[in-house]
């Protein structure tokens, strides 16, 4: 049985060979943090400034940061010189920026990509559509990629009335809870390891953007 994210965490950090977490540098990033709160540097109004992130916090916010969580991994090309890049409102975005711009170009063209209704029938063809490169270099991993939203898209429709949004309902302001909930109904976060004969989960969702 996997230990959860913070199981795993003591456990590497009790038993590592040839790293250990000092101490000291976890005190000052925790004094960090609480010098940078009164600046309000971290926090929901500074991530909606962007343009590219949702403003309102709806549920279609929460279906869309699921969808960007589902799908922000792996953007590395075989040319470390040359990006998956999307152009968008005049500018040139790649990696994480490159899949916001993207979903965002999609829903403007009638496409509503982060509707779980929606994705779970996706074809791969319009998949490629949604996530077209303005150079030679597509998006890694895009049938993977295709796999995952179309999985996601039928459990949410099947088991929690077509929104992520009624997932952070049923877990009632419970990060763990929602960890669980995730990790349980949606294998791609499972993210799974084995270091010394113990597996070990890492977590993979970002709370902080629910």
């Amino acid at each position: 049985m996997a230990l959860n994210p913070l199981e795993s965490g003591r456990y590497i950090a009790s038993t590592a060979s040839h790293v250990r977490i000092s101490i000291d540098g976890v005190n000052r990033v925790a004094e960090l943090i609480l010098e940078s709160a009164p600046k309000e540097e971290y926090r929901l109004a500074t991530w909606k400034q962007h343009k590219l992130h949702p403003q309102a916090m709806t549920d279609e916010t929460a279906d869309w940061i699921f969808v960007m969580d589902l799908l922000n991994f792996s953007f590395w090309s075989d040319d470390p010189d040359r990006d998956f890049t999307v152009d968008y409102g005049g500018k040139s975005y790649t990696d994480y920026w490159a899949l916001c711009a993207a979903i965002r170009r999609a829903i403007e063209e009638g496409i509503q990509l982060t509707s779980p209704a929606v994705y779970k029938d996706l074809s791969l063809d319009k998949m490629k559509h949604v996530f077209r490169s303005s150079t030679d270099v597509d998006i890694p991993l895009i049938e993977t990629r295709h796999k995952l939203l179309n999985e996601a898209g039928h459990t949410l429709v099947q088991k929690f009335g077509g929104s992520f949004a009624n997932c952070i309902r049923l877990c009632n302001g419970c990060g763990q809870s929602l960890v669980k909930m995730v990790t349980d109904n949606f294998p791609s976060f499972q993210d799974v390891a084995v270091y010394k004969g113990q597996q070990g989960m890492q977590a993979v969702v970002k709370l902080g953007e629910f």
